[in-house]
């Protein structure tokens, strides 16, 4: 605390007490006045850092490359999944696909920044909208080639895609979707083994996959096998999934449960500068479509997508820079869309041929 002192002086009878009597002017003093204040902090002066660095801090400094791989580990722990390799796309890897119990790829990508899905039918109908974008605009492949389906035009329909078989799922967005085409919004990629590409390891090796779901009473399960001996390296895989109409408060959403199944069987023969494989794969799936008037008609769509595909790798050995890619296959796709009216049963069918 900082004491001032106040001194007045008062003067009474023009500037002075006159007492009568006496020859001279006195002057009568005011007591002083004390008040007392708080003494203001003064700020710390700031340490001055010492220019000196220590020889062993110097020798622990990391150089540029160490600090690029601390920067792309730090990215990575906040953003797991992003590629490096390839600007504007981000995976999902097998370990996050055992830990996401997804039945469609909707569903899987629903909570990756920018994607999100259409929810048309839980569990069976949803594809994946990538910046506001959907339909035609986001193309949906496997291994390199189109899904080859209708989803693209009605938004009720399945992608015949399910994440049971796939290894990993990738999306791509910028200017890498321009190999694949003109579409404006991404590219949703799934790649599995039933085209091997490289030569996996002597021997046979098994995968199980499974999964349950207490919302709707749902049961999945995917078996998938890989087997190479020599040159000849074999795939097969066969999943499953069952699910009941999903519960909400006060009860169950009707007509909204779902059934699919699948299975594949594919081959490659490598060589010195390359590899050719064939496929054969079949997905069936029937589920219902949600809703009130779904729900009173009992719509339910019965989808069965049945594929070959073809794919071949030449790169010559003057230039190993260089490659040809080969890529074929024929697909049957039937999709029936039954809704029972006044004791009549009527039905939309769609099949496509491709060469």
């Amino acid at each position: 605390m900082r004491k001032m002192r106040i001194f007045s002086t008062g003067v009474v009878a023009g500037m002075a007490l006159v007492l009568p009597g006496s020859g001279s002017a006195q002057v009568q003093q005011i007591p002083e006045i004390v008040v007392y204040a708080p003494k203001p902090k003064q700020a710390a002066k700031p340490r001055q850092a010492s220019r000196r660095v220590p020889q062993r801090a110097a020798a622990a400094r990391p150089s540029a490359p160490a600090t690029a791989t601390v920067a792309e580990a730090r990215t990575a722990a906040i953003l797991p999944g992003i590629d490096p390799n390839i600007p504007g796309a981000s995976t999902v890897t097998p370990q996050q696909l055992a830990t996401v119990p997804a039945a469609t790829l909707g569903d899987l990508l629903f909570a990756r920044p920018g994607v999100t899905g259409t929810t048309f039918a839980p569990g069976a109908a949803s594809r994946p909208v990538i910046r506001g974008l959907d339909s035609f605009r986001v193309r949906i492949q496997e291994n390199g080639t189109g899904s080859q389906d209708v989803s693209d035009l009605g938004e009720d329909h399945g992608v015949p895609i399910d994440p049971l078989a796939a290894e990993r799922v990738q999306v791509i967005r910028g200017p890498e979707t321009l190999r694949y085409g003109s579409q404006v919004g991404g590219i949703v990629s799934a790649t599995n083994d039933r085209i091997p590409e490289t030569p996996p390891e002597q021997g046979v090796h098994g995968q199980l996959r499974g999964a349950l779901t207490s919302v709707d009473k749902g049961l999945d399960g995917a078996v998938l096998l890989n087997a190479a001996n020599g040159p000849f390296a074999f795939h097969a895989d066969a999943f499953s999934r069952r699910a009941s109409d999903y519960a909400i408060p006060g009860g169950v959403q009707p007509n909204t449960s779902l059934r699919a199944e699948g299975q594949a069987v594919g081959g490659s023969v490598f060589f010195d500068q390359g590899y050719a494989g064939l496929a054969l794969s079949r997905f069936a799936s029937l589920y219902h479509v949600p809703g009130t008037e779904a729900a009173a008609n009992k719509t339910r769509i019965d989808l069965e997508q049945i594929k070959l595909t073809s794919k071949g790798e030449w790169r010559p050995a003057e230039r190993p820079d260089r490659r040809a890619a080969l890529l074929g296959g024929g697909l049957r796709l039937q999709a029936q869309r039954a809704r029972p009216e006044r004791g009549r049963r009527r039905q939309r069918t769609r099949d496509l041929q491709e060469p």
